[in-house]
């Protein structure tokens, strides 16, 4: 829609511009939807097999582990989308590709409001929770598009972004979490928004201080633009930590990791246990595949034992057919005699 929007109410220069940023933004979008649906399966099954109260508290710890996900990508966007294009992206020095500061900040801030209802918006889904905010999707489309019309013809550009951001803000950021706990956790919203709202606040801080030291660093080469992104990976979670480790949500997500840890190694523990012994409660002469012969005299005299036992059945078997046809023959030659006799 925006890019519709873009093309048709400004440019198309404008549209190509803003096309190198929605490159990097549906780049880290596809990432972050391959770890929200490798879930899936797992939100599914403990939505099938566990409690309503289990439930809520497992999606409580996703989804803070989501949230961290996607602030720390929302503060990389934030701090590297300019210098990713100024060095990779633009061939000429003379040339420049970047949008302004302001820009910048409403796309950093319209990929953190669509991100954060991706998790929510999976366990909503999960429980099946469809027809009661059937009407969401037309009313978020109908705002987008009339929004980011009449703002893009009197701001330009940053009103298209704020068009998509005032329907997200109107729509799903809430609605959707509405939802899930009113018909299925039965938990307050108002706590939800609470702390969204604080991670909102705490990712901007963390930004703004990750933005202010990645921009001492000069740009111009990619060894520059590595440094950056050194900086990125670091600080930011570093402000994240410093921020979180006191919360009850980051401490059962930290028991949370050792207890499925220990799971781990008790699973493979268990598992190199039964590879040991193979053969339990087996008698030992039945494992001839992992019989060991010392010398060629003993592998001689273990295949004549065997040699001799086939040998001794096989006269058994003989001298028994021999005398049960020996038998047979009597008895009928001595029912013929009986017969001549009559």
């Amino acid at each position: 829609t925006d890019s519709l929007v873009i093309y048709l109410v400004l440019n198309a220069a404008t549209l190509g511009l803003y096309s190198n940023y929605l490159l990097i933004t549906s780049a880290v979008t596809t990432l972050i939807t391959l770890i929200a649906n490798s879930l899936r399966g797992s939100i599914g099954n403990a939505i099938a097999t566990n409690t309503v109260e289990q439930n809520l508290s497992i999606c409580k710890k996703i989804n803070f582990i989501y949230m961290w996900i996607v602030s720390f990508c929302t503060i990389c966007i934030f701090t590297l989308a300019n210098p990713f294009i100024s060095t990779i992206l633009t061939k000429s020095a003379d040339v420049d590709l970047t949008f302004n500061f302001t820009i910048l900040i409403l796309i950093s801030f319209n990929f953190f409001l669509l991100e954060a209802k991706a998790m929510i918006g999976m366990f909503k889904e999960c429980v099946g929770l469809f027809y009661q905010d059937r009407y969401k999707s037309i009313i978020e489309a109908v705002i987008n598009l009339v929004v980011s019309i009449v703002l893009a013809k009197l701001i330009g550009l940053p009103g298209v972004i704020i068009g998509t951001i005032v329907s997200s803000l109107s729509t799903c950021i809430w609605v959707e979490p509405y939802v899930l706990n009113k018909y299925y956790f039965h938990d307050s919203t108002k706590k939800y928004l609470l702390q969204l709202f604080a991670r909102m606040v705490i990712t901007t801080i963390a930004g703004a201080l990750t933005y202010f030291i990645c921009s001492l660093i000069p740009e111009g080469t990619v060894l520059l633009l590595i440094a950056k992104f050194a900086v990125c990976a670091v600080l930011p979670n570093l402000i994240l930590l410093l921020c979180y480790f006191w919360t009850p949500e980051f401490k059962q997500c930290v028991a949370w990791g050792k207890e499925i840890i220990a799971n781990m190694k008790s699973r493979k523990l268990n598992k190199a246990e039964v590879t040991a012994v193979p053969n339990v409660g087996k008698e030992p002469c039945d494992n001839f595949d992992v019989m060991k012969v010392e010398n060629n005299d003993e592998l001689a005299t273990i295949e004549g034992t065997f040699d001799a036992v086939d040998d001794k059945n096989l006269n058994t078997q003989e001298l028994s057919t021999s005398e049960n046809f020996g038998e047979n023959y009597n008895a009928k030659n001595t029912k013929d005699d009986k017969g001549k006799g009559n």
